[in-house]
This record gives structure tokens, C-alpha cells and sequence, in this order.
């Protein structure tokens, strides 16, 4: 049985937009601490509603899922031939990774 959190779609979006402007801070893109992490979650920007794991992730998912459906738009290809190559590149440096780890 697949069960899935009950993210409100507004917790989705203020999680999202936490996300893509992280990532951004990550590469030098403005400079304010935009997510921080508390006891009870994480908090986005000023606001001290704290933000659970399952927002994040379905955050993330939304993210993903936007970022899929603009490279199979913009190569013309089908969601398979953009999907399949990037799990394999994936799970090739997870492989990698699990080697590094145990050469040590």
C-alpha cells in the first residue's frame, strides 16, 4: 500500500521557492540565509513557521518534475529518453561512490 503526505500546497510553494533560491545562494546568487534548521523543522526566510521533511520533499518532487518536463519540451525527446540516461548517470555514481567508500 502506497500512502503519500498531505502537503498543503502552500507549505509546497514556500518550500519550492526555499529550494530553487538555495540552490541559487549555493552558486553565489544574493546573500541572505534563506533555510535554516530548527528542532521542528526547517525555517524558510523570517517566516517561524517551521516547514516539515514531507514539504521538502514534495517540494523538491514539484522541482524535478518541472525541471523533467522542460528538457523533454526543449530537446523534443520523450520523458523515457530523458529519464533513463539520468538515473543511469545516477546509479553510476552511486556505484562509484560505495567503491570510494570501501577502498578506504
Amino acid at each position: 500500500m502506497t500512502s503519500y503526505a498531505n502537503v498543503p500546497p502552500g507549505d509546497q510553494l514556500r518550500a519550492a521557492v526555499s529550494i530553487l533560491s538555495s540552490a541559487a545562494a549555493d552558486r553565489q546568487w544574493g546573500g541572505d540565509p534563506v533555510v535554516r534548521v530548527r528542532a521542528r523543522g526547517l525555517q524558510l526566510g523570517d517566516d517561524p513557521r517551521p516547514v516539515d521533511a514531507a514539504a521538502v520533499y514534495q517540494a523538491a518532487r514539484g522541482l524535478v518534475g518541472a525541471l523533467l518536463d522542460d528538457l523533454a519540451q526543449s530537446t523534443g525527446r520523450d520523458l523515457d529518453e530523458v529519464v533513463g540516461p539520468w538515473l543511469l548517470s545516477l546509479e553510476v555514481r552511486e556505484a562509484f561512490a560505495g567503491v570510494d567508500g570501501a577502498v578506504g
